[in-house]
């Protein structure tokens, strides 16, 4: 399970670097990319382990460089496993966080949230 987990954040964030319409709203010398994952409640298990792999693909990907000139910043929000948490967490990403783009994961109703 920690494999599939580690590969499935790798691939998530090494496609990033793919990606040629990925805007960048910062302004700066970075890009923002809101992680959206229960690490609180019933589900917490899950965006824990997600959470490693991502780490693990996000300090790959950052000590090769910068992608596109900007290095890759994480914000991570607790979506503490509930509809309400997910819904919160994307207008903070959207209003406040100023983030590019968001990986969210777990379960079908946090997700349509």
């Amino acid at each position: 399970m920690r494999i599939i987990t580690i590969i499935t954040g790798s691939l998530l964030l090494l496609s990033l670097g793919a990606c040629t319409n990925l805007s960048d709203k910062s302004g700066g010398r970075e890009t923002r990319i809101g992680i959206l994952l229960p690490m609180s409640g019933k589900h917490s298990f899950r965006g824990r382990k997600t959470l490693d792999g991502i780490f693990l693909a996000h300090d790959r990907i950052n000590k090769m460089g910068p992608v596109r000139g900007k290095i890759i910043k994480l914000v991570i929000i607790d979506s503490k496993s509930t509809v309400k948490g997910s819904r919160a967490a994307m207008t903070r990403f959207i209003e406040k966080e100023n983030v590019s783009l968001v990986i969210a994961a777990c379960t079908t109703a946090n997700a349509l949230a």
